[in-house]
């Protein structure tokens, strides 16, 4: 019987590799999550809910839990800031991850990298901006009708955008803040990457993947 840690055990992703496990079998899980919502709705064997600030207070508390519980693998279920966590810092846990080098998970994680990095090698990818400032917001407008907003790292944040319908707000002044669905998205999360990424609608769901609309 192997053990194996799951960080995010409690979100879709992690309660679907769980499950997998689980039907194979062979695997002892242990859990780790940083909310109350993901910790409840673990399905590991051993649940820990571990609270952060710093990525060296979650790596701590990965390797103690690694000790306790006598991990063979550390696997991060989702892209999170505990995945980023973990691939900066695997060096320094206690037990094996598996990822992939540094610099390709980080621009792996990164949407906008990605769409770079794929465009360049001359890859199928939807028309993309980078949007920093209600004039990025202006030039994608001029090529498409409808656009979808996306945060650079992580699978929350989409939204998708008319042009009628920010032109209606901008033309009713200032006061209708004709640019809050960005600013929305950008203070969600306060610390986190604060650029967003739009892309235009009938592309696929993930940059990885995009098709020709």
């Amino acid at each position: 019987m192997r053990t194996i840690v799951i960080v995010n055990s409690g979100d879709g992703t992690g309660l679907n590799f769980t499950r997998c496990l689980k039907d194979v079998g062979g695997w002892r899980i242990v859990g780790i999550d940083p909310s109350l919502d993901d910790y409840h709705g673990s399905e590991a064997d051993v649940r820990h809910l571990v609270a952060w600030t710093e990525g060296a207070e979650l790596i701590d508390a990965i390797n103690r839990i690694c000790r306790d519980e006598g991990v063979d693998l550390v696997y991060g279920a989702d892209t999170s800031d505990e995945m980023l966590a973990i691939s900066r810092h695997r060096d320094q846990i206690e037990s094996t991850t598996l990822l992939p080098r540094l610099d390709d998970h980080l621009r792996m994680e990164d949407k906008w990298l990605t769409w770079v990095c794929l465009e360049a090698a001359g890859r199928a990818v939807p028309d993309t901006v980078l949007v920093e400032t209600p004039a990025d917001l202006e030039e994608i407008f001029g090529r498409h009708p409808k656009v979808w907003l996306r945060r650079r790292q992580g699978s929350a944040g989409a939204i998708l955008l008319h042009r009628a319908i920010v032109e209606a707000r901008h033309a009713a002044g200032p006061t209708a803040q004709p640019h809050a669905p960005v600013a929305a998205l950008r203070d969600r999360q306060p610390g986190r990457a604060q650029h967003a990424l739009l892309r235009r609608e009938g592309a696929a769901a993930t940059v990885g993947q995009a098709r020709e609309p």
